[in-house]
C-alpha cells in the first residue's frame, strides 16, 4: 500500500516533519527552563514506566487527554482489546538514560524535549551492528495545570549531515525551523468511536488537490498534494457506511525536477475492509476515481459485496 508519498524531497519531508526549536530559544535562562525540564523528564518517566509494568491507571495519569481517545480508537478500530492491547507492543519505550538533552521549551499548552544520541528502544539488533546517533523528540500537552504525556518522534540523521554538522558544533538552530516548533495548539479530543463490524483501511491519491474525506462521520482524513494510507476509525458497519469527500485544487508549485514535471493532478480513494480473521484478504468496498473533480462529493456504500 502507498504511503507518504510526495512530491517533495524526502529528507525535507522527514525534517519538515520533526523539527522543533532551541537556538534562539536557547538563549532562555537556565533558571526558567530548569522547572519546565524537571517537569517534563518527570511526566515522560512515569508513562515510560507505565508501559514498562502494564499499568493502566498510571498510563491514564501520565498520558494526555487527546492521546488517551486516539489510543482507545486506533486499537478499538482494529477489533482489539482496550487497554490490554496497549501493551503488546515489540519495542519498549525509548529510554533517556546516556542521551544528551539538547532542548526543553514550551509554546501555550504543548511542550517539547529534544535528545540527542543512541536512541534504545529494547530491540535486539544483529551482531555487529550499532545504533545510529538520533533525534529523540518527545511531546506534551498540558492538560489543565498538568502536563502530560503525548507522543515521541524518532529522527535519524544518518542521512542528514549538515544537522549532525550543527550538532557537533553545538550549533542548535535547525530545531527553530517549521514543524520542530510546538505548536502552541491541542487538537480536539475525539469522541469514542463505535466497535466496527470490519477492521477497514483508506488509500487516497491526492496529487494537485487538498481533500477531505469523511466515513460514517466519524473518521476524517485531510491531505494535500500527497498519497497516503490510513487506518479508518470505527471501521466499517454492516449497514450503508456513509462518505463524504471535499476538494480544492491547489497551486502546484513549478519544479526543476524532470521528474516531477509531468506528474498530473490525480484524485483517487479507495476503501478496502478485512472480511474477518479467518479471511484476512482485504476486500475493495469502495472506489472513487472521477473524471472530473467535484467541488464535494456525498454517497453511501456497503463493506461487503449484497
Amino acid at each position: 500500500m502507498v504511503t507518504g508519498m510526495t512530491r517533495h524531497a524526502p529528507i525535507l519531508s522527514c525534517l519538515v516533519l520533526l523539527m522543533s526549536a532551541m537556538s534562539p530559544a536557547s538563549a532562555e535562562s537556565e533558571v526558567a527552563a530548569k522547572p519546565l525540564k524537571d517537569s517534563l523528564i518527570e511526566t515522560y518517566q512515569g508513562w515510560r514506566n507505565s508501559m514498562l509494568d502494564g499499568d493502566y491507571d498510571a498510563w491514564k495519569k501520565f498520558t494526555a487527554n487527546y492521546r488517551r481517545a486516539v489510543t482507545r480508537n486506533n486499537i478499538v478500530s482494529q477489533k482489539q482489546k482496550f487497554p490490554d492491547a496497549l501493551f503488546a507492543v515489540p519495542m519498549k519505550p525509548a529510554s533517556i538514560d546516556g542521551l544528551e538533552l539538547l532542548q526543553a521549551r514550551e509554546v501555550g499548552p504543548t511542550g517539547q524535549l529534544v535528545y540527542y544520541g543512541r536512541i534504545d528502544v529494547g530491540i535486539d539488533l544483529p551482531e555487529g551492528t550499532a545504533i545510529p546517533d538520533g533525534l529523540l523528540i518527545l511531546k506534551f500537552i498540558r492538560d489543565g495545570n498538568q502536563w502530560r504525556f503525548n507522543t515521541l518522534s524518532m529522527l535519524n540523521i544518518g542521512g542528514a549531515p549538515e544537522i549532525q554538522e550543527k550538532i557537533d558544533k553545538k550549533d542548535y538552530s535547525f530545531l527553530d525551523v517549521g514543524n520542530f516548533v510546538p505548536p502552541g495548539f491541542v487538537p480536539l479530543v475525539p469522541a469514542p468511536c463505535p466497535i466496527p463490524s470490519y477492521v477497514a483501511q483508506i488509500q487516497i491519491t491526492s496529487f494537485g488537490y487538498e481533500t477531505e474525506i469523511t466515513i460514517n462521520g466519524v473518521s476524517k482524513h485531510k491531505i494535500t498534494d500527497t498519497a497516503t494510507s490510513e487506518l479508518i476509525m470505527g471501521g466499517l458497519k454492516n449497514k450503508p457506511n456513509s462518505v463524504s469527500v471535499i476538494s480544492r485544487p491547489i497551486v502546484i508549485p513549478e519544479s526543476d525536477d524532470p521528474d516531477e514535471k509531468d506528474i498530473p493532478r490525480k484524485l483517487e480513494i479507495s476503501v478496502f475492509a478485512v472480511p474477518n480473521k479467518e479471511n484476512p484478504k482485504p476486500h475493495r468496498a469502495w472506489h472513487y476515481e472521477p473524471a472530473k473533480v467535484l467541488p464535494s462529493y456525498n454517497g453511501i456504500f456497503f463493506a461487503m459485496p449484497r
